[in-house]
């Protein structure tokens, strides 16, 4: 025999766990992800070896996590400073919890974009965290990850994309994105 009330459990835990990294309640806008994948289980690291790592390229896509205070354009206006107009700086904003966040970060942090996005400098932010100070400055979605082109103010240029689907191939899905984003 069957516990109907657990059936029901499970429905409502199979539901809960098939949402997206949405941040608001609005309708999505333009060039937006609006319908995730299904989603997947994080893939199990490879076990590690005590070979040495490949270097990477000097132009390789990082992250550079911002300051946990200060005004986001002045932050912003900082890091284009000490890019000397070199690559592209991409304000990123995610979440621990968004697992397309996830994904995408340890792609750049593991080298396996380092051929698609050279000279990308992605300014890291926190959503939970920051999350008023980048609205003060203009950087706002409906969904995460949110990637950003900063105007020379360091506010929002207003040219962004943001979301993703769901699963191992969230950072395929952005890639493009990101490069058109800095082509238009």
């Amino acid at each position: 025999m069957f516990d109907r009330t657990g059936l029901v459990g499970l429905g409502i835990a199979v539901l809960v766990s098939t949402s997206a990294c949405r941040m608001t309640d609005d309708p999505p806008k333009k060039d937006q992800a609006t319908s995730p994948a299904t989603p997947s289980t994080l893939d199990t690291p490879a076990p590690t070896t005590s070979a040495a790592p490949t270097p990477r390229p000097a132009n390789a896509p990082q992250f550079v996590d911002a300051p946990a205070t200060g005004d986001v354009p002045d932050v912003v206006i900082a890091q284009l400073a000490q890019m000397q107009e070199q690559g592209h700086l991409i304000v990123y904003v995610g979440a621990t919890w968004c697992e397309p966040c996830q994904r995408f970060h340890e792609a750049v942090k593991s080298a396996q974009l380092d051929s698609d996005l050279q000279g990308f400098t992605f300014l890291a932010f926190d959503m939970d965290r920051d999350r008023d100070r980048l609205v003060r400055a203009g950087y706002t979605s409906h969904y995460i990850p949110l990637f950003v082109i900063p105007g020379s103010d360091g506010r929002s240029s207003g040219k962004q994309i943001e979301g993703s689907i769901v699963g191992p191939g969230a950072p395929q899905q952005i890639t493009p994105r990101l490069l058109a984003l800095v082509t238009k």
